[in-house]
């Protein structure tokens, strides 16, 4: 009896219409399983839900019909879902440029909805069998998707750093000065300067030195992309099961979960530290601060190929007024003064116990916003071609400057006692030619200054990795034995 009334839903019900949503973001939570959280999921369903019963009272009054209204929203939201995937394997498998371009693809798409329309208005034919088939055909999908999850589970193979905890102990016995990490992104290391650019930098050099700061000379990131070499410069340690060397959403957003829950500010927290955030990433319970485009939160990877997103994406500049356009190149300029202001007033506040704070700005990276004086570069001139411009590049470096010794003045000027101050990069720059050297991408700054101006297991040529290592040892009392330098080059 209960099979037969399952059977007869099977034929009679539209399931295919809650099944559809509910696949498409399982497949995705598949894909990315378990970077992606299971509450993400879950709003996004529940979110395409609420669209496809929005989408059925729309239609409605043209089939007057539960079937026929079911199959033509299905068409609609299979359209918004696929579309960006389907466009991807026309362009990489067609041979033909024109079939997927944006003058012949959206006209084809608006008569395939047009030509389902009226087939659904006009047929007759009974649509059972349909019915059945899509929703039997959802259904193996998802249990599909269910199995790779579980698979995924058992195998394990996430991305991971080792973890320090148990090799960190308390230090009741020790000072506990505040710590700042300021990251300027993207400054090059002193030798790609000169290398590439012709540029010595050593006003800023004397003025850091004059700020009590140990410069470490030919210092490198250990990678060249943000996100994987913060998370690995917050939790001490290179990035172990990486899915692959080219940039992929799996490894980013692992990185992201790395950095919100880290060796070091786990350690810290442990030693009585609070936890602040001023940068583009959560951390420990801190939310970032500010988003960056560069770097797509856990909704955004989900349905980035969705045809609504890919329309906004690629179409969008040409539907939105100049101040918009503006608004959105200037986005990460906005970003950095923001950053900056809410980070000065965070310095004035008094502060009950020893503070760990994590500031990071998008400069001198790419848009290059403004000239060495602070002078605003029109925002007509902020094109893709615009970042291969050396010397916008050095003029940004040197307003960079300024702002980075302007924040360390402030950190001095409001701390009771001396901090501890790391001003580094994540990587060097890297809008370069493919005949340059790759080494280039991971030459970077690294600057410390210390409250007793005990640098000492500071070494030229000291990586990314192991700074932080060095400043626990020597201010903790730590044992964190020094790993080996080495670099991991990421393509794009």
């Amino acid at each position: 009896m209960r099979i037969h009334k399952m059977n007869s839903a099977i034929t009679k019900y539209p399931l295919f219409l809650v099944l559809l949503p509910i696949f498409f973001i399982l497949h995705g939570f598949s894909q990315y399983f378990p970077e992606i959280h299971l509450s993400t999921a879950g709003f996004l369903i529940l979110k395409y839900i609420l669209a496809t019963i929005i989408l059925l009272l729309i239609c409605w009054p043209i089939f007057k019909d539960f079937i026929k209204t079911s199959l033509a929203v299905f068409s609609l939201l299979s359209i918004n879902l696929f579309w960006g995937t389907l466009l991807d394997l026309i362009k990489t498998n067609s041979g033909i440029p024109f079939i997927s371009r944006y003058i012949f693809i959206l006209p084809f798409t608006f008569a395939i909805i047009i030509v389902v329309f009226v087939y659904l208005k006009k047929t007759k034919a009974p649509l059972k069998k349909i019915t059945l088939y899509l929703n039997l055909l959802f259904l193996i999908l998802l249990l599909i998707d269910l199995s790779s999850i579980m698979l995924n589970r058992t195998e394990n193979k996430r991305l991971k750093t080792a973890s320090l905890n148990r090799q960190m102990p308390v230090c009741d016995s020790c000072n506990k000065p505040d710590i700042y990490l300021i990251v300027a992104d993207e400054y090059a290391g002193k030798s790609e300067l000169k290398d590439l650019f012709d540029y010595d930098n050593p006003s800023f050099e004397i003025a850091l030195k004059e700020r009590n700061f140990h410069f470490i000379d030919s210092s490198n990131s250990n990678y060249n992309a943000t996100v994987y070499s913060m998370a690995s410069i917050l939790n001490m340690d290179y990035l172990n099961n990486l899915r692959s060397t080219k940039i992929n959403y799996n490894d980013m957003l692992a990185c992201y979960n790395l950095i919100r829950e880290n060796n070091l500010t786990g350690f810290l927290k442990k030693n009585n530290y609070s936890i602040h955030n001023f940068s583009f990433y959560d951390l420990e319970s801190k939310e970032k601060l500010v988003t960056n485009h560069y770097f797509p939160n856990e909704e955004e990877v989900l349905t980035f190929r969705t045809f609504l997103n890919r329309l906004q994406r690629d179409l969008g500049f040409h539907l939105f007024t100049k101040k918009k356009i503006e608004k959105i190149l200037r986005h990460n300029m906005y970003n950095n003064i923001k950053t900056d202001s809410l980070f000065r007033q965070f310095l004035k506040t008094k502060k009950s116990k020893p503070v760990f704070a994590y500031t990071h700005l998008d400069m001198p990276h790419h848009s290059y916003y403004k000239k060495s004086n602070g002078e605003l570069i029109p925002v007509e001139m902020l094109t893709d071609e615009f970042t291969m411009d050396k010397s916008a590049y050095i003029e940004y470096l040197k307003y960079t400057n300024t702002k980075l010794l302007e924040l360390i003045d402030e950190i001095k000027a409001n701390s009771t006692y001396p901090p501890i101050i790391v001003l580094m990069s994540d990587h060097g720059f890297r809008q370069l030619e493919k005949t340059v050297d790759k080494k280039y991408n991971f030459m970077s700054l690294t600057a410390v200054s210390m409250p007793d101006s005990n640098y000492t297991g500071l070494y030229n040529g000291m990586s990314s990795v192991n700074i932080f290592r060095n400043i626990l040892n020597t201010q903790f009392k730590q044992q964190l034995p020094l790993l080996k330098d080495s670099t991991i080059f990421l393509t794009e």
